[in-house]
């Protein structure tokens, strides 16, 4: 399974981990979401998450996941919002029966992130890329 953490230069970077086969997809965007923490960490990346970030639920039904998130979902650095939806966009669509990625906070879908409010697009998928290297000039 791929997850994405930054490296020294706050580039998302994808890392591949071993997972059991017999993880079901909710186990595994768990365990996902435990590295993206930090609460499993690989040394030499950093989490998103400054402190642990949960999943409380997933549904996935035709073709699009939908994570329930709670409060925990706020623990990131507000210049690392991007980086967040990116990361949990590409890890989340990694599956072969998920194409799109629908985002709740406390059961209310999100149309914008919470801290710096990043629009999230209508149909969340990898068209949202990676890595972007905007700067304000």
């Amino acid at each position: 399974m791929q997850i994405y953490l930054k490296d020294s230069d706050d580039t998302l970077v994808p890392l591949s981990i071993p997972v059991n086969e017999e993880m079901g997809e909710e186990d595994k965007l768990s365990l996902m979401f435990a590295y993206m923490s930090g609460k499993q960490e690989i040394k030499g990346f950093q989490p998103l998450f400054v402190k642990e970030c949960t999943l409380d639920s997933v549904t996935i039904k035709n073709g699009q996941a939908s994570l329930y998130l709670n409060d925990s979902l706020k623990n990131y650095k507000k210049e690392d919002e991007l980086r967040v939806l990116e990361a949990i966009t590409w890890g989340t669509t990694q599956f072969h029966d998920i194409e799109q990625v629908k985002l709740y906070l406390n059961k209310q879908p999100l149309t914008a992130m919470p801290l710096a409010q990043t629009p999230i697009p209508a149909v969340l998928n990898r068209s949202i890329g990676i890595n972007h290297f905007e700067t304000s000039t």
